[in-house]
């Protein structure tokens, strides 16, 4: 939380261009990443642009419990985006809830 912690904008030099290393939750439709955008200055903004940017184009949702491709038979945590394999979190295809919390979100709650 640099920008907080320090009350100083993130610039271009503080953020690593590791996309591998970043959420695909980032390309979610549902996230509203400009938000952020006053926590960074012009070029560090860049940066976060270029990042996502290379998430676009290289779209990948792996299931964090078996490191392989959710992209299909899978379910999205409502809070922290990530995917998982139905069969990975044992959560049968025919959810009645609209949401599902995986197993460190719910921890993370309570």
């Amino acid at each position: 939380m640099l920008a907080i912690n320090t009350n100083k904008l993130i610039s271009e030099s503080d953020v690593k261009c590791i996309p591998e290393r970043v959420s695909s939750a980032i390309i979610d439709d549902t996230i509203v990443i400009g938000e952020i955008k006053q926590f960074f200055t012009a070029d560090g903004w860049t940066a976060v642009q270029k990042i996502i940017n290379i998430k676009k184009q290289h779209a990948t949702w792996v299931c964090p419990v078996c490191s392989e491709d959710a992209s299909t038979k899978s379910i999205c945590c409502n809070r922290c985006l990530e995917w998982s394999h139905f069969v990975c979190v044992r959560v049968n295809k025919n959810l009645k809830s609209k949401q599902w919390f995986c197993d460190i979100c719910k921890l993370a709650a309570k």
